[in-house]
């Protein structure tokens, strides 16, 4: 009789952020619920937004408690929404992503952690136009914090990356108010650009300032081929898009072999 072989290590602890990816996107989702309306996060029960029943913990299963429940709740049968297996499978997509391009462990665990923040940033700016300083500060603090990993050098642009981030970006923003008498950028933007300066370096803010825009610009697009309507008073939150490129540039930078060729093949020079 063969006995079954247990997986490596190394291959465990790099596919774990997928494992692990349903319950954290449950997470946040309480996150992007109570945040923005000061509710309690960390001992706040999780109960029925229609008649306040106390879920179970196996009506708190990602998706798959969704998915036996027809998407109603139990006491009173009243429509969940899709939002929660939604972000549970939002998480758990940036998490496969995180482990299938990057260069090894570390990387899909950061890439993880720091795709799930800035999911959780775009869904609350979406939302609300809000994009919280209890998680955009924190973002760039992390940055910094990582980046001492690569020595000196790596610290000191990861630190004028950050300050650049929100320096440049703030004088745009500026500029723009002046010229069309109206508000561009929001402050919440202007940390969000630190913390891609933070984490990427200010080398690659250029990047990050032309697909935001680009991934900003197919979006408004894409939402005016659906009917809606966009005028120059429209307010259209930007966190998403700085957030999605932020996060390609991260996945980029830390991508393994198979991503470095993908992107070879498609680069001009």
């Amino acid at each position: 009789m063969v006995e079954a072989m247990a997986p490596p290590l190394g291959d465990v602890i790099r596919l774990a952020p997928v494992m692990v990816a349903p319950f954290i996107g449950s997470f946040l989702g309480l996150v992007v619920r109570r945040l923005p309306v000061g509710g309690k996060i960390v001992t706040g029960r999780s109960c029925c937004s229609n008649c306040g029943k106390t879920l179970s913990p196996v009506e708190l299963m990602p998706v798959i408690s969704w998915l036996a429940q027809g998407g109603k709740c139990r006491g009173c049968g009243s429509a969940l929404g899709a939002f929660y297996p939604a972000i549970e499978l939002s998480a758990t997509t940036i998490a496969l992503l995180a482990v299938l391009l990057t260069d090894g462990p570390g990387s899909a665990w950061l890439g993880s952690g720091f795709g799930w923040t800035l999911l959780t940033l775009s869904w609350i700016d979406a939302e609300t136009m809000l994009l919280p300083d209890v998680l955009t500060l924190p973002l760039v603090l992390a940055g910094l914090i990582v980046s001492i990993a690569g020595g000196s050098d790596a610290m000191l642009t990861s630190g004028i990356g950050a300050a650049l981030g929100y320096g440049l970006i703030w004088m745009v923003a500026r500029l723009y108010a002046v010229l069309a008498k109206r508000p561009g950028l929001g402050e919440g933007d202007l940390k969000l650009f630190a913390a891609a300066g933070a984490w990427l370096g200010w080398q690659a803010l250029p990047t990050v300032i032309f697909t935001s825009s680009i991934i900003g610009i197919v979006g408004a697009l894409a939402g005016m081929a659906l009917g809606k309507t966009l005028t120059r008073e429209t307010r259209i939150p930007f966190g998403p898009f700085i957030a999605a490129a932020t996060w390609l540039g991260f996945v980029a930078e830390h991508g393994n072999d198979d991503l470095s060729a993908l992107i070879s093949a498609f680069a001009p020079f």
